[in-house]
């Protein structure tokens, strides 16, 4: 009798023992993600004033780079496309100039939608719990008024080691009925803008 009552008051104790203590970790996980996201719900790092974002959503960063690329080749703006690129990317890309001249060529009339292809692939590297690499593959396919296209890039978001690094690596371009001719592309290392054949 005795062991059964004291039995049945143990479970008791950690009934309402791991109640609490559910309820604690729950507290502390929400107050870590409000402490860790913005007001969209996006995670983030701030290190040394600069603002690290880590969307939940499918390529946050890399919609962002897509915009910018859509946008500069909308304005036929050489200058601004060129900026995007690394110093690295820009001083290894062998036949740059033409590579912008055949994107500007290719993608014509208004976008109309663009979308990602897949989830991008990143690579991340933290180093004393800072972060200190990201490198991103990213593909979409992208619809003017006048055809449909993909769009393939690898972008460098950070690199501490090798700063010369940041900024977009490489470029391919292609209307989406020759994909095929796009999947090579994805693994090579080439710099500039890729007019896959």
């Amino acid at each position: 009798m005795k062991r059964g009552f004291t039995l049945i008051l143990l479970l008791i104790c950690i009934f309402f023992s791991s109640s609490c203590y559910g309820e604690m970790i729950s507290n502390a996980a929400k107050e870590l993600q409000s402490s860790t996201t913005n007001e969209d719900g996006d995670a983030f790092v701030d290190e040394e004033n600069r603002n690290v974002m880590a969307t939940n959503r499918w390529g946050g960063r890399s919609n962002e780079l897509i915009e910018e690329i859509l946008e500069v080749v909308s304005d036929n703006n050489r200058e601004a496309l060129r900026a995007m690129f690394s110093e690295k990317a820009l001083s290894e890309a062998t036949y740059f100039n033409e590579g912008v001249e055949y994107l500007f060529e290719l993608i014509q009339g208004g976008v109309i939608s663009y979308e990602q292809r897949s989830l991008p692939s990143s690579v991340r590297t933290r180093t004393s719990g800072r972060l200190t690499f990201e490198k991103s593959d990213s593909t979409y396919v992208v619809t003017t008024d006048k055809d449909v296209y993909l769009i393939a890039f690898s972008v460098y978001f950070i690199d501490d080691s090798n700063p010369e690094n940041v900024g977009v690596y490489k470029i391919a371009a292609i209307r989406a009925d020759d994909e095929e001719k796009l999947r090579p592309w994805r693994n090579w290392e080439i710099p500039g803008i890729c007019q896959p054949n």
